[in-house]
Parts: C-alpha cells; sequence; structure tokens
C-alpha cells in the first residue's frame, strides 16, 4: 500500500500577477509563496509516502529536500526551462532507483520515475496544446504515449502522476486508458484542480495499473473564479493525493 501525492506547486518563473487576477498580490510574493509551498510540503508528507511534483524549480527542490529527510529525492529540469519535475520516495521503502526520460518532440519536458518495492512511480509536466489542435498532432498526447511506451510493460505495477494539461476526456489520455491504466479520481467526478482561464476543470492526475484499488482523498470544492493561488492554497493547482492498494 502506497500513498501517493502528486502537486504542480507553481515554478515562481511563470507567475505573473495578470494571470491570476483573484489573487491578492501579497500572496504571490516569491518568499511568501515558497515558505508556504515548504510548509504544506513537509505536512503531507508525513502522510505520503512518494511525492510527485511538477514546476518545481532548482532552489525549491533543494530545500525541500533538505525538510523532508525522510525522503529520497530527485530533480529532473526540462530542458531549456528553469523547472521541473521531482520525485520523493519515502526511505523506509527501500532504496529508488531513479529513471529520467526527455520527450523526442524537442519540447524540452521530460518524466522522472522511482522504482522502489516493485513499484514504478511516473511523475511529468506534459505539453499543452488548445483542444482545438487535431488529435494526432497534440504533442501532450505523443508525450504520454512514448512515457507509457518506454516505461509501463504488462503486468508490472505502476503509478503515473502529473500535470496532464488535458482533461479525462481528452485525447491526450486514451492510450494511457486503452492500456488499461485507470484515473485514481474518478470516483469523485468533481473534483478540480484549477481553474485556468476562469473555468474550473481537472487536469491532474493519478493513474495506476488495475492491480491497485485507489482511495483518493476528497479535494476542496473550486469554482471558476476561486483565488489560486491563495492565502490557504500556495499553488494554482490543487494537489491530489491518493492511497493505492
Amino acid at each position: 500500500m502506497l500513498t501517493v501525492l502528486s502537486w504542480n506547486v507553481l515554478a515562481d518563473s511563470y507567475v505573473r500577477p495578470e494571470w491570476y487576477p483573484y489573487t491578492p498580490p501579497a500572496v504571490l510574493e516569491p518568499s511568501r509563496r515558497g515558505a508556504a509551498l515548504i510548509d504544506r510540503l513537509v505536512t503531507r508528507a508525513t502522510h505520503a509516502d512518494v511525492l510527485c511534483l511538477q514546476e518545481i524549480e532548482p532552489a525549491m527542490f533543494a530545500v525541500a529536500a533538505a525538510k523532508l529527510g525522510d525522503h529520497e529525492g530527485r530533480f529532473l529540469q526540462k530542458q531549456g526551462r528553469p523547472d521541473g519535475c521531482a520525485i520523493f520516495v519515502r526511505r523506509s521503502l527501500g532504496v529508488p532507483t531513479f529513471r529520467e526520460l526527455v520527450y523526442t518532440d524537442g519540447t524540452g519536458h521530460v518524466a522522472l520515475a522511482a522504482n522502489v518495492s516493485g513499484i514504478g512511480i511516473a511523475t511529468t509536466h506534459l505539453k499543452w496544446q488548445s483542444h482545438e489542435v487535431p488529435p494526432e498532432e497534440r504533442l501532450g498526447r505523443r508525450e504520454l504515449a512514448e512515457l507509457l511506451d518506454a516505461w509501463l510493460r504488462p503486468d508490472e505495477p505502476w503509478i503515473v502522476c502529473g500535470d496532464l494539461n488535458a482533461d479525462s476526456s481528452s485525447p491526450v489520455l486514451e492510450n494511457a486508458f486503452a492500456r488499461g491504466l485507470r484515473d485514481a479520481y474518478a470516483s469523485l467526478p468533481d473534483a478540480c484542480t484549477c481553474n485556468s482561464n476562469s473555468k474550473r476543470k481537472r487536469i491532474d492526475f493519478i493513474l495506476h495499473t488495475p492491480g491497485f484499488a485507489a482511495t483518493p482523498t476528497p479535494l476542496p470544492p473550486i469554482t471558476d473564479v476561486t483565488p489560486l493561488p491563495s492565502i490557504d492554497e500556495p499553488s494554482d493547482h490543487l494537489a491530489l493525493q491518493a492511497v493505492c492498494s
């Protein structure tokens, strides 16, 4: 049984006050927001065996690694971008083996995986594109397929987390569902993780192979205009967490 958290923590490099019209400017101040992010990670890590993070920058990873002493961490930066993905694995689970993947589409986006106790856990942040782009041309769709082709094997237990920049009905996730992966939050259809462009949605996922039964942690309700980040939520995404047994 693993408790897995997945969270896009919002890189400081991408914070523009005009993009967050409902957020008080003071909430976006880097040192204040950074301290709130670390406090939240430390609190959540007391219950999470694995933390999968996206849009984390090197300085934030270094602070998190120093604070999360019970977890072994690894960071992989996107190519040509200030942020990347990170995984923290509870040390009591064993020594993790990490794998890295740079997608071949030239976007610089990456995926990072840890194998521990016979289980694979991956985190990624797929490239965003408009839903008007034809399915066969969607870069996120190709990236997720590349991840699955590189790492998943029949009958191996895997958990794939991340900001997939698409909802569950999108062609981006078709291949994952066709290969048998399940959505840990499928039982909570009203759960949303962000409200970019003033539209509430869930584009963050904890996917798992059929051998797991997942119990998701309910999310705070948000509307199209809920401030994110806010005093209570230091990122523009809510964190997902599920027990996979």
